[in-house]
């Protein structure tokens, strides 16, 4: 199984390089953060020979989407949330997959407090205990010293 994560900051700048790379190297998953769409209908989330899956934002900025190759079956998974956080299924694998795309803001811009982000991931945690085969990534902004970061982030301890 090839699984690409990426942030792509926007899918539609990009959409012809990440249609090429995507193609070439055959993946059947692809992971997206920071897709700078606007709704589930714009067109910049559409990928030749996948299936894409957005949960864009209003303010155009962030987003996250998960695309699946055409001939594997799959659906969203329904979890209500203000992050920017996208659950799929798999439906036709013989071991089916849940993939998980996560982005979120820099600690420093964003309005949603430590422990809100917190008390979501948790919960998220919580919906996804009842899955098998979990895949998550994303953009988590969690800056740490421990890779070799200038600074730390609290996030970094979730």
């Amino acid at each position: 199984m090839r699984i690409l994560q990426y942030n792509v900051q926007s899918l539609f700048s990009n959409k012809n390089t990440v249609e090429y790379y995507i193609n070439r190297n055959s993946f059947e998953f692809c992971i997206f953060s920071e897709i700078f769409a606007v709704d589930d209908s714009d067109a910049s989330c559409r990928l030749l020979n996948y299936n894409t899956f957005c949960k864009p934002r209003a303010d155009g900025y962030g987003g996250c989407a998960i695309s699946v190759r055409k001939d594997i079956q799959a659906s969203r998974v329904t979890f209500r949330t203000d992050l920017d956080i996208l659950i799929v299924k798999t439906h036709n694998l013989r071991s089916n997959i849940v993939l998980i795309s996560v982005y979120l803001f820099p600690c420093r811009r964003n309005g949603l407090s430590f422990s809100v982000c917190r008390s979501e991931l948790e919960r998220m945690f919580d919906f996804i205990d009842n899955f098998d085969n979990v895949i998550i990534a994303g953009d988590f902004n969690a800056r740490s010293s421990c890779w070799g970061d200038y600074s730390d982030c609290p996030r970094v301890s979730l």
